[in-house]
């Protein structure tokens, strides 16, 4: 039996996940829900997918849906289906807020609903080829560039782009979070442009940033990991990979400066 989907949200992420679900084997995209319904069946044109303008339409006719809409909606939408045990994947960030995004939880655990945010990055291959050269790190370092995105400009950098900085540090430390530092200024909107971020954990230190909108996109991730057999400070190789898109280079350098 195939796991019925539907899509909400097709704009720049929505259609990508349109695009993956219309060739995944065991699910059936039903449906695409957007507030153009021009775009939606523009971007939504398969047999046997219906339109729609409002995502309650599909509540009774779904088995999971992926909510890809801007974030300051995504608790509203993503809740009724939730509360009904419908599994929900959303986009990141999760919420607009942290007591909004409590109470999606909330409903998850209620209902017994599976409920997984969409951080891709850690499925990105330039971080799957040197994971395996992290081994107890003491410090990361993680700078990311990205080009003024004309979207998602209900959030800032933060929710856009450090979140998924947070989300590979936090999976690569397996310890608690002892203190954040943090600072952020607005430059080309309203909303904070550029950040910079240091997570103090039981043993290790990460500064995320400069998390900065500029003209080029590039990422650089470092990691310094423990040598305690060595009392000499020596050379040690990093570990690279990269990956190209259409539009930009992405490298990621994991390893050590010196050990």
């Amino acid at each position: 039996m195939s796991i019925r989907v539907a899509v909400i949200g097709a704009g720049h992420h929505g259609q990508h996940h349109i695009r993956i679900l219309s060739t995944l084997p065991g699910v059936e995209l039903v449906a695409v829900v957007d507030q153009d319904p021009t775009r939606a069946h523009t971007i939504g044109a398969l047999p046997g997918v219906r339109f729609f303008c409002e995502a309650a339409a599909v509540l009774d006719h779904v088995d999971a849906v992926i909510v890809a809409t801007p974030t300051d909606v995504h608790g509203e939408v993503a809740l009724p289906f939730l509360r009904t045990g419908i599994a929900v994947l959303v986009e990141k960030p999760l919420a607009y807020s942290l007591e909004e995004a409590d109470l999606l939880i909330d409903a998850a655990q209620a209902s017994g609903a599976i409920l997984a945010v969409g951080h891709s990055e850690r499925f990105n291959p330039a971080l799957a080829a040197v994971t395996h050269a992290i081994a107890d790190p003491r410090f990361l370092e993680v700078h990311r560039l990205g080009t003024f995105p004309q979207r998602s400009l209900d959030i800032d950098v933060i929710y856009d782009l450090m979140i998924h900085d947070l989300d590979l540090v936090r999976s690569l430390v397996q310890s608690p979070v002892e203190s954040i530092e943090a600072v952020g200024v607005a430059v080309l909107t309203p909303r904070i442009d550029i950040a910079n971020a240091r997570l103090r954990f039981v043993n290790v230190a990460a500064n995320l940033g400069p998390v900065d909108v500029l003209v080029n996109f590039a990422r650089k991730v470092a990691s310094l990991p423990t040598n305690a057999g060595s009392p000499m400070l020596k050379k040690v190789p990093a570990a690279v990979a990269a990956e190209r898109t259409r539009n930009s280079r992405r490298v990621m350098l994991v390893g050590s400066v010196m050990a």
